[in-house]
């Protein structure tokens, strides 16, 4: 949702503009916020490593809840592209997974900056229907049972930029899945065909865990400059509009030679507002500290403490 509009900046608040004033054009833009966990993932590199018991019967499921997770993280963080590293490991029984040596250790070999471990998934015991038959079935003896298994599955956290502390997170639920089946398998031959069919629910667990981990967003407004009509403030304005900020840049930077410090003042500043809504804090910074050296309009403290406290933000996260 994004919502323009224009207002004439007050000329009270005026510091060292000249007499031909700038206006200013808001956008209401919904801004990326920390996921509901806490943990600020933006910016931030990430791996999955899933537990291989080995008991063969949860590989399949486990598999896909590390690719089902990962998916949704790099929807949301990365535009869809494959970003997100996925490990398997073997797990030791004797092994403390939540431990903070383990994560670590974890971090280190991945070199990724946010560590996902899912432990190996605790199956409940099965329950099966009764076999019905198959409609329009290839095989006269083929029947279908639906089955219900319970399980448990727990997930550590390591956040190699935070509070150097590992986040547990618990969590519980059941497979309901229609098997095919003959009439004279089993019970363990139905469980067998279960363990090999569960990669969809797996990937669907895997994406539900992490609703948690994905961006928040909420609704704030931003104040541009802008001093007239003319091509090169406008291109400006439309790419911002348009969130091109890549090109509401560039036609920024083209106002740069101008020999009124106000209105270059002004370009350094929507350059710098440009770069915060980027993520690009350093050089957001950068940029406001030109435009304060040229001229301190208005709006530059707002923008200031902005970037502050995004900084601060994430050296907290």
């Amino acid at each position: 949702m994004r919502k323009l509009s224009f207002l004439t900046l007050a000329a009270a608040a005026t510091l060292c503009l000249a007499s031909c004033e700038p206006e200013v054009f808001s956008m209401l833009i919904d801004v990326r916020q920390p996921s509901k966990s806490g943990i600020n993932l933006a910016g931030k590199t990430m791996s999955v490593v899933y537990m291989d018991d080995l008991s063969g019967r949860d590989t399949v499921f486990n598999a896909m809840v590390a690719e089902g997770f990962a998916k949704a993280l790099e929807e949301d963080y990365f535009g869809g592209e494959e970003a997100v590293n996925i490990y398997r490991m073997e797990k030791d029984m004797a092994g403390v997974y939540s431990s903070k040596d383990t994560l670590v250790n974890v971090a280190v070999r991945s070199g990724d900056d946010v560590v996902f471990l899912f432990d190996s998934p605790s199956f409940g015991d099965l329950t099966i229907s009764e076999k019905s038959s198959v409609a329009n079935a290839s095989e006269p003896n083929l029947r279908k049972v639906t089955v219900k298994a319970p399980f448990k599955l727990d997930m550590y956290v390591y956040n190699t930029m935070g509070t150097d502390t590992v986040n547990t997170y618990r969590g519980s639920s059941s497979v309901n899945q229609q098997v095919l089946c003959k009439d004279e398998d089993t019970s363990e031959d139905v469980a067998d065909a279960l363990w090999a069919s569960l990669g969809q629910m797996g990937e669907t667990t895997g994406k539900r865990a992490a609703d948690k981990f994905v961006s928040t967003w909420e609704s704030e407004s931003f104040y541009f400059y802008f001093y007239d009509y003319n091509d090169a403030w406008m291109k400006g304005v439309r790419a911002a509009y348009e969130y091109r900020w890549h090109d509401a840049i560039d036609a920024w930077m083209e106002l740069l030679d101008s020999k009124n410090m106000t209105r270059r003042a002004a370009a350094e500043y929507d350059i710098a507002q440009a770069f915060f809504l980027l993520g690009d804090y350093e050089m957001a910074q950068k940029w406001l500290d030109q435009s304060n050296k040229e001229c301190r309009l208005p709006l530059n403290a707002q923008l200031q403490r902005n970037i502050i406290n995004k900084k601060a933000a994430q050296q907290t996260k």
